[in-house]
């Protein structure tokens, strides 16, 4: 990267810091939020042109929001999978989530895990609780046709599981 390139980096770090504050509400890792936005910043850098006519901050908003939002992207896909509490962890093997969890010498056992999880389900609204049983029984219904089901519209849809998630994975 040219001397020129570099400082058009440092001199608008404090710009990477303000869009990647933006993005505070997605379910990723800030750090992870901050370095796409570095990065964005400084592919911005390396590929501005100024004989376009447009403002390098202009330019680089773009990039860095285009490089957060595909890093979004790329961590949704590989999120985590839900697996069956009953279902052979192994295909043709008789040992399934539940009969980990529940191990005899396992300290936290089948009483404290189903008081754990009512506990937690007891934490949802009505509306938060009918979203999570509906999402349970047909893991593959679309955020649309979950609003459909619970008579909400999507975007409320996606702020409930949003806040069922963090009342379910709080300890």
């Amino acid at each position: 990267m040219t001397e020129e390139r570099q400082r058009l980096v440092e001199d608008n770090i404090q710009l990477a810091h303000f869009v990647a504050n933006r993005y505070r509400n997605l379910p990723l890792e800030f750090e992870d939020v901050r370095s796409s936005a570095y990065l964005g910043l400084a592919k911005a850098a390396v590929r501005f042109d100024d004989r376009r006519g447009t403002a390098f901050a202009t330019f680089a908003v773009a990039v860095m929001v285009n490089e957060i939002l595909m890093y979004a992207r790329r961590q949704k896909k590989h999120s985590a999978v839900t697996a069956s509490m009953d279902a052979p962890l192994v295909p043709g093997e008789d040992i399934s989530l539940m009969d980990i969890i529940t191990d005899e010498e396992e300290p936290y056992g089948e009483v404290e895990l189903k008081e754990d999880i009512s506990r937690k389900l007891g934490a949802l609204d009505e509306v938060e609780r009918k979203i999570f049983q509906v999402k349970l029984n047909m893991p593959g219904i679309t955020q649309k046709e979950l609003a459909e089901v619970a008579g909400i519209s999507q975007s409320w849809v996606s702020r409930k599981l949003r806040d069922i998630r963090r009342k379910v994975m709080a300890g």
